[in-house]
């Protein structure tokens, strides 16, 4: 961390976080909080937190949580993203039972970004299910995007569904 940019130093930083054991995690966020630059300390925080959210997503959100109060509001988003990819249902249950705010919008893109990946539909089908006041073009776009590059048949016809206004614009 001593050698900020340096690419190499990223590469085994990366090597020894994915080899720590998540419930190790902790311990190691802690010790980094002195690291002096910033832009450091968040990338290898983000690195760690998408680690422990791995094999404790609860336990990571928790934390993340913890450290919106300091203005970390990112974190929770980078768990919710990890958490999905390991346990979609979990996370989107989390995310749909967490109170309107910037949390959630943060939650909600990062949980869509991470459904996509898996299945476009299933996706839009979560988004769907969501109060109105949730469902958002920016939502969308991650759908229709990664939706539309594996099936773009589907996807257009899909869009072609949704009432005329932003949403189906970007669509």
């Amino acid at each position: 961390a001593a050698h900020p940019g340096n690419r190499q130093v990223y590469s085994e930083v990366n090597e020894l976080i994915e080899n720590l054991d998540p419930k190790d995690v902790r311990p190691v966020i802690d010790a980094i909080q002195h690291l002096p630059n910033p832009r450091e300390r968040n990338t290898f925080m983000s690195m760690l937190i998408a680690r422990w959210a791995e094999g404790d997503a609860r336990g990571a959100v928790d934390y993340a949580q913890s450290e919106n109060a300091a203005g970390e509001g990112w974190l929770v988003a980078e768990v919710v993203g990890t958490w999905a990819e390991h346990d979609s249902a979990a996370a989107m249950a989390w995310v749909t039972q967490t109170p309107p705010g910037s949390e959630r919008n943060g939650a909600l893109q990062s949980l869509v970004s991470a459904l996509v990946e898996k299945d476009p539909q299933g996706a839009f089908s979560f988004l769907q299910a969501l109060p109105a006041a949730d469902q958002t073009a920016a939502l969308y776009s991650p759908i229709f995007s990664g939706w539309g590059s594996a099936d773009p048949v589907t996807a257009g016809q899909v869009a072609l569904q949704l009432p005329s206004g932003p949403i189906r614009d970007m669509a």
